[in-house]
């Protein structure tokens, strides 16, 4: 009788540990690994320095 209250007591154990912590793994982390970077300004741009100034309305 001892031995199936022994049993019994590690079938719980068992079941408890089981559903406390569950059976499947965690969910991984996401993690954002892109190595993309701020794009470069094109080479047919200009800055406000280089801009051409506004010309005036014709009247």
């Amino acid at each position: 009788m001892k031995s199936a209250f022994t049993l019994a007591q590690a079938a719980v154990a068992a079941f408890v540990l089981t559903f406390t912590f569950g059976c499947a793994p965690p969910a991984p982390i996401e993690a954002n690994t892109s190595t993309d970077v701020a794009p470069a300004p094109s080479s047919n741009t200009t800055t406000s320095a280089e801009a051409p100034a506004a010309d005036a309305p014709a009247e």
